[in-house]
């Protein structure tokens, strides 16, 4: 970065490319932490996305459960009395 408020003026090329190194170097450090904290709050997102998902899977589970409970309910209701089992029949001896 050859402005007014460097120090030591940049004559050659190594030195501009070292001066250009230097500031990206310094960007990179400047930038991780933002970078960390949106991968924070990235991952954060996505495990609350993730429970809500299994919470709505759990409530849809219990549903379907439920509504198969009733229907065999009203099956036992509505539906005909049970037989009895058949005793089975005793041989007579000869």
């Amino acid at each position: 970065m050859n402005d007014s408020k460097t120090l030591v003026p940049i004559s050659t090329p190594g030195m501009a490319v070292a001066d250009a190194v230097a500031s990206v170097n310094l960007l990179t450090a400047g930038l991780a932490p933002a970078m960390a904290l949106g991968s924070q709050l990235q991952q954060g997102s996505l495990a609350a996305g993730l429970s809500m998902l299994n919470a709505v899977s759990a409530q849809q589970s219990f549903y379907i459960t439920s509504m198969a409970a009733c229907v065999r309910g009203v099956q036992q209701l509505y539906g005909p009395a049970p037989q009895q089992p058949a005793r089975p029949r005793k041989r007579r001896r000869r």
